[in-house]
């Protein structure tokens, strides 16, 4: 049985690929779980739940994500903080303000195991963005303060301008507008020099 399962995944991988493949992501996840291959279970598990995302079937994404997570050693640091990202991000949509919390305290947790300042950068402007959301203000701007120095030490202009535009929130909330406009408009700078037009 086992074998049969891994002969219809390969057959699926075989007859399509790429994008064309993505419509097939959850036959994949089930066949290679039948076929008792985790690696690939755990591989297709991630890129379902990246598509379920992308088309807001939250429910759905979460459940692909917390088995690829299942599935992926705790030593595969990396790979754990990205699948880590994407739960939080469905989970700032789906409003479960509890496990966000969670999974925003594991990437801080992640991203120093990594000493990487990127990481250490997205996991902070993320936990801000959480603080700001549930009135935690003064936390909020700390974070995204911490968040700016490390995207700079990092030269990631992305989590820059987010760290930037979550500062301003937080000091917008606490009646600060004068200081809040002016990190906004650093934050719009940026964005403009990254072509973000959004």
């Amino acid at each position: 049985r086992r074998q049969l399962h891994g002969s219809v995944a390969r057959w699926y991988e075989g007859r399509w690929s790429g994008a064309a493949l993505s419509p097939y992501y959850a036959v994949l996840v089930y066949h290679w779980h039948q076929a008792a291959d985790e690696e690939r279970e755990g591989y297709y598990a991630r890129m379902a739940g990246l598509r379920a995302a992308a088309q807001y079937a939250n429910e759905e994404a979460l459940s692909y994500f917390n088995r690829a997570l299942q599935l992926t050693p705790e030593s595969h640091l990396q790979e754990r903080f990205e699948l880590l990202l994407a739960r939080e991000q469905v989970n700032f949509y789906y409003a479960e303000q509890e496990l966000r919390a969670f999974d925003l305290v594991e990437l801080a947790q992640l991203a120093e195991e990594l000493d990487d300042n990127q990481a250490r950068a997205v996991a902070a402007w993320r936990g801000a963005r959480y603080a700001e959301q549930i009135g935690n203000y003064a936390v909020a701007a700390t974070s995204a303060q911490r968040a700016v120095s490390w995207a700079q030490m990092a030269g990631d202009a992305v989590s820059e301008g987010e760290a930037y535009n979550q500062w301003a929130d937080a000091l917008m909330r606490q009646g600060y507008y004068e200081q809040a406009m002016s990190l906004y408009e650093q934050a719009l700078a940026i964005k403009r020099d990254g072509g973000d037009e959004h």
